[in-house]
C-alpha cells in the first residue's frame, strides 16, 4: 500500500512538473497582455498629449488674432471719435468767432449809430 501512495505522489509530481512550464507560459502570457496593454495606453496618452498641445496653439492663436482685430477696430473707433470730437470742438470755436464778431458789430453799430448815420448822409 505505501508502494501504491508512493507511485501516486511520484505521479502527481510528474504531472505537476510536465505542466509547469505550461502554467508559467500562461501566466507570463497573460502578464504580458496586461503590460501591453499598459504600454498600448502609455502611447495614446502621449498621441493625446500632442492633440491636446496642438488644440491648446490652435486655441491661443486664435485668441492672438481675435485680440489683434480687437485692439485694431478700438483704436479706429477711438480715433474716429477723436477726430468727430475736433471737428465738433472746431464748429464750436468758428462758431464763437462769429457770435462774437456779430456782437462787436452790431455793438459799434449801436455805440456809433449817430456817426454812421452821419458818414452815410455825406458820402450820398
Amino acid at each position: 500500500m505505501n508502494r501504491w501512495y508512493r507511485q501516486l505522489a511520484a505521479n502527481d509530481i510528474n504531472n505537476w512538473q510536465s505542466y509547469y512550464k505550461d502554467l508559467g507560459r500562461l501566466a507570463v502570457k497573460k502578464r504580458a497582455e496586461h503590460a501591453i496593454e499598459q504600454m498600448d495606453y502609455l502611447i495614446l496618452h502621449g498621441d493625446f498629449n500632442k492633440v491636446k498641445a496642438e488644440s491648446i496653439n490652435r486655441f491661443l492663436a486664435h485668441e492672438q488674432v481675435n485680440m489683434q482685430t480687437h485692439v485694431n477696430d478700438r483704436a479706429n473707433k477711438l480715433l474716429k471719435s477723436a477726430a468727430a470730437l475736433e471737428k465738433t470742438n472746431e464748429r464750436n470755436l468758428q462758431n464763437q468767432i462769429v457770435t462774437s464778431a456779430i456782437d462787436e458789430v452790431n455793438k459799434k453799430l449801436v455805440e456809433d449809430a449817430e456817426a454812421i448815420d452821419d458818414a452815410i448822409f455825406e458820402s450820398a
